[in-house]
């Protein structure tokens, strides 16, 4: 059964701020269509704090809710609205209004392709400049990676993927961490779309590889699972068809080797205990798949009473880059919203003890594709081809 996990009693309201306060509380009867126009006319308001109010309580709805019926009578007034918050507002404005846009691509999924040229056209201006705050640039990487994942071909996905990588470096030259490692995960979750990926991905492993004697932690783990993905994919590779890349991969190993080997065996005391426990868990599996290595490891993902095995290191980096672009909206999102769950690839198979194991990538789930409807199965087409580079 698909359950949606209640919200502490603490947060079961959502408020919009203009010149009272306007509370839009959680009822058994909650009009998700009357806080969606209160919530888009306080977006109009002059005052910045009242927009910050309207974008907040408009993320906190579509992180609880799965309302895209409702929504999609919205979408074209709501994107209109958070574009000008875009401009005219600050860099949280900015940033904020970036990611309530990314909330909206992903609650309307397939029904909002209206919109995807216009969030494809925003993405690409802001992308396209050569000086650009770094938060505004992380959120609007990650929206275009998204907004790409959902909707884009190979070859748009591929301009995008040369865009946000390009921001992933940068980023990380000027120090930016925390960003630096956001745009690392939103090319990464590109890379899973791409059918050659490691062709469009064998001139970023460098780069990669750069970013692993990053000062900061987040950004080398972020690099080494990207690396770890990378080769899991070039393990299995059909030597024939993609032995080209093979110069590339291997000219760098024995010094990727070398880096790897230090950061699992690291002792410094210039990094702290927990961070060299967590740097040495990650970067040991990696290493474990750069030396030709089977990936053997399997994670857990809890969703109420159903249980998300994740079995590759394909799905694992999907599952980080969803997890940034969703935070605390994911677990909603993986219950109700059919996107997510067809990206997964979620089946449902009750155990003796009642509980519900979902096993991404099981036979029966792609059984069920078949039944879908023609726009679902477009959506299909993408995931399985990209599965596919992984049998």
């Amino acid at each position: 059964m698909r359950g949606r996990e209640s919200p502490d009693e603490d947060d079961d309201s959502l408020s919009v701020s203009s010149s009272g306060t306007s509370e839009l509380s959680e009822k058994e009867c909650f009009d998700a269509a009357a806080a969606l126009s209160e919530i888009a006319d306080a977006l109009t308001e002059k005052r910045a704090s009242t927009r910050m109010g309207a974008i907040d309580s408009f993320c906190k709805l579509l992180c609880r809710r799965f309302c895209a019926e409702e929504l999609e009578n919205w979408q074209q007034t709501l994107l209109a609205a958070l574009k000008t918050c875009l401009r005219k507002g600050d860099v949280s404005e900015g940033t904020a209004a970036l990611r309530a846009v990314l909330l909206m691509v992903v609650s309307l999924g397939m029904g909002g392709d209206t919109l995807s040229k216009d969030i494809r056209e925003m993405t690409d201006a802001l992308l396209s400049k050569a000086i650009l705050k770094a938060p505004i640039a992380a959120a609007a990487a990650r929206l275009a990676a998204v907004n790409m994942f959902i909707h884009g071909d190979s070859v748009d996905t591929l301009d995008t993927m040369d865009s946000v990588g390009k921001w992933a470096k940068k980023l990380a030259s000027k120090g930016c961490a925390p960003e630096a490692s956001v745009a690392v995960l939103s090319w990464s979750m590109l890379t899973t779309q791409h059918p050659r990926v490691l062709k469009s991905s064998a001139e970023y492993l460098p780069i990669l590889q750069t970013l692993l004697e990053h000062d900061d932690l987040t950004v080398r783990v972020a690099a080494g699972q990207c690396i770890g993905m990378l080769f899991s994919i070039y393990n299995a590779r059909n030597v024939e068809e993609d032995g080209d890349e093979e110069l590339v991969f291997e000219s760098g190993k024995e010094k990727l080797l070398e880096t790897l080997h230090g950061m699992v065996a690291e002792s410094s005391k210039r990094i702290s205990k927990a961070d060299r426990r967590e740097q040495r868990g990650v970067m040991r599996d990696v290493l474990a798949v750069v030396e030709g290595h089977e990936d053997d490891g399997q994670d857990k993902m809890q969703i109420g009473k159903e249980t998300i095995m994740i079995r590759d290191w394909r799905t694992r980096m999907l599952m980080q880059a969803w997890r940034g672009a969703l935070g605390e909206g994911l677990h909603t999102h993986l219950s109700e919203n059919q996107l997510l769950r067809d990206i997964f690839m979620v089946s449902e198979a009750t155990t003796p003890g009642g509980r519900m194991v979902v096993s991404a990538g099981s036979s029966e789930e792609k059984n069920r594709f078949l039944k879908m409807s023609k726009a679902r199965r477009m959506r299909q087409d993408v995931v399985m081809a990209c599965s596919e580079e992984w049998d």
